[in-house]
């Protein structure tokens, strides 16, 4: 819901993936871009914009040169899809959006910020299935000590 996705394949080598494999070859992305929060007086604060088109175009040209079979998804970093997204399981979880060294905002769906607890996240992500489910999690967020 809401997903884009991208596949290329390498066009010289017929590359067949099993389908338990297949996650392997997974990237999801979720960007998190709650317009306003609450300052300590209860003040409605707008955050930054960021340019998440950009670092978008990044992704994709980085994939494109790297020539690699790799499927690339974009999504709003909420937290149903933060759940759907350990269910599918892939090998790189790629987070972008505002943060601190204690808590990554997620989307609320109303425009607000959903504030996560760093240590709350990784239980999260360790507690499904009785194992991790990405090799890989880049977050890309002021302080975002993950």
């Amino acid at each position: 819901e809401g997903a884009e996705s991208y596949r290329e394949a390498n066009e010289d080598q017929q590359v067949s993936i099993p389908e338990e494999a297949s996650a392997d070859n997974k990237i999801t992305v979720l960007f998190s871009a709650p317009l306003v929060f609450k300052d300590g007086s209860e003040t409605l604060r707008p955050f930054a914009k960021l340019d998440f088109e950009m670092e978008r175009e990044l992704l994709w040209q980085c994939l494109k040169e790297a020539s690699r079979d790799i499927e690339l998804s974009f999504d709003s970093a909420t937290h149903d899809r933060l759940l759907a997204t350990v269910s599918k399981r892939c090998s790189c979880l790629h987070y972008s959006g505002h943060g601190n060294e204690h808590y990554l905002p997620f989307e609320d769906g109303k425009g607000g910020p959903n504030w996560f607890e760093v240590e709350d996240i990784k239980k999260l992500i360790g507690a499904q299935h009785g194992s991790v489910p990405f090799r890989f999690v880049f977050v890309s967020a002021f302080f975002s000590g993950f």
